[in-house]
């Protein structure tokens, strides 16, 4: 029974240390570390990989989105999971989640599959969409609009700074 199981850990541990040797680092959203107010609702996803060891190449990759830091920590992608995708990509991978709105924050990892194993998850990152268009910003004016000493009335008036 003792050497079944020194036997058994002895085939797994090299399987654990060709996982722990790739690191999915350097995670960009359009480019950008941890965005806010992007003008887009299909952002595009970036990373790299690094590994200990030569000649390692990615072959697949899953990626998560979620509303939250908690659902992401819990595996929760309430946005988007992209599933075991088959791909060597890892520059501009679209979003391909829910619709995404103004003024939304979301939450992403990843993590990879290589020729030599499998990768932990990433650190999570961040990114926000900005404000879409002109009608989804609410606000008004806060000067004056009629002339006071100082300004005259002309074809082409402009009132003075107001401080």
């Amino acid at each position: 029974m003792r050497k079944i199981l020194i036997s058994l850990l002895s085939l797994m541990l090299p399987l654990q240390l060709m996982a722990s040797a790739v690191e999915v680092r350097d995670l960009t959203t359009e480019g950008m570390v941890n965005p806010l107010g992007i003008d887009i609702t299909v952002p595009r996803f970036s990373w790299k990989i690094s590994s200990d060891k030569k000649g390692v190449i990615q072959t697949a990759y899953e990626i998560l989105v979620a509303s939250s830091e908690e659902k992401l920590n819990k595996g929760d992608g309430d946005l988007w999971t992209s599933g075991t995708v088959r791909s060597d990509e890892q520059l501009w991978i679209a979003y391909k989640g829910k619709p995404l709105k103004d003024n939304q924050h979301a939450f992403w990892k990843v993590r990879i599959t290589t020729n030599k194993g499998k990768s932990a998850w990433s650190e999570p990152q961040t990114f926000s969409i900005g404000l879409l268009g002109e009608t989804h910003w609410k606000g008004r004016w806060i000067g004056l609009e009629k002339l006071v000493d100082g300004d005259e009335q002309g074809m082409h008036t402009k009132l003075v700074a107001r401080y």
